[in-house]
């Protein structure tokens, strides 16, 4: 990583001790000669999007949901991210919110670890004619709306007709968001070196597949069904749009992924097991010949 002269802090939305920190942080970086400015994470997106071209590095200051929500704003800009976290989880935001530090100066004298995550951009079309398109950092969601009835979406991916599942909805996801609310629908852990889109029924009706862990570069055609009952597109469990019968939403990978640092050095497994995603009884296999 080329050297770090400016950073943007993007705090969470009116959190005390988020904001209280950036301060805290702004005043360190400026002593070690690094320029900085801040945003809370509600903040326009042109405007989020104009202070990151000017820094090297964004430190986000809140929970996975603020990461998260940051990254697709910046999705396709080349600029790795680092989180200090102020959530529950913390799978993305590994920093502590105490003792930072000695982080910040290993980003400082470019000692970080920098991984790159898939990214989704989806396009909705209604009667032909695209009306809505952005990105995804985590999941692109055709689900119901405020009725508990089953819904219908006609599945195609790479063009091949897949049928029509009737469940709660159909989630297609990033390996980072595989550990997110495909999670919970029963979608698997995809490791973040792996370059592939999942494909999750929710809570499927009778005939349908189970999920499907399919190639990066795949295209994925999601299709209500014309006399479907209300349903909602959900990006990133953050942006919802209502869908009308017939609305068509495609859904593929972005060419640039998403920079995260990070400064550790344990695996992929540990961090599950860290944050309670992995639960084993701590005793250890035998080693295999």
């Amino acid at each position: 990583m080329h050297s770090v002269t400016s950073i943007l802090l993007v705090t969470k939305a009116r959190h005390a001790a988020a904001e209280a920190t950036a301060a805290a942080v702004s005043q360190w970086l400026e002593a070690h000669g690094v320029a900085c400015s801040a945003l809370p994470a509600d903040c326009p997106s042109e405007k989020l999007v104009g202070r990151a071209r000017t820094s090297d590095a964004i430190l986000i200051l809140g929970g996975d949901g603020t990461f998260v929500g940051v990254g697709r704003k910046l999705a396709g800009l080349d600029i790795p991210l680092l989180g200090i976290n102020f959530g529950q989880v913390g799978f993305l935001t590994e920093l502590s919110a105490v003792g930072w530090e000695p982080a910040l100066e290993r980003l400082l004298a470019g000692k970080m670890i920098t991984r790159t995550c898939l990214l989704l951009a989806w396009e909705l079309l209604r009667g032909g004619t695209p009306i809505a398109s952005g990105h995804a950092a985590n999941d692109v969601v055709v689900g119901r709306g405020a009725i508990a009835r089953v819904l219908p979406v006609h599945v195609f991916v790479d063009g091949e007709d897949m049928g029509v599942v009737r469940s709660d909805g159909v989630i297609v996801s990033t390996p980072l968001g595989s550990s997110a609310y495909a999670l919970s629908a029963h979608g698997p852990l995809v490791h973040p070196k792996v370059q592939a889109l999942t494909l999750t029924p929710i809570s499927p009706f009778f005939k349908s597949f189970p999920p499907i862990v399919l190639p990066a570069d795949s295209r994925i055609r999601l299709e209500t069904d014309a006399a479907a009952p209300d349903a909602f597109l959900t990006v990133d469990g953050q942006e919802g749009i209502p869908l009308c019968g017939g609305d068509v939403i495609r859904v593929q990978s972005l060419d640039a992924g998403l920079r995260v640092l990070s400064c550790s050095s344990g695996t992929y497994f540990q961090r599950l097991r860290e944050r309670g995603f992995i639960q084993t009884d701590g005793t250890s296999a035998p080693e295999h010949v």
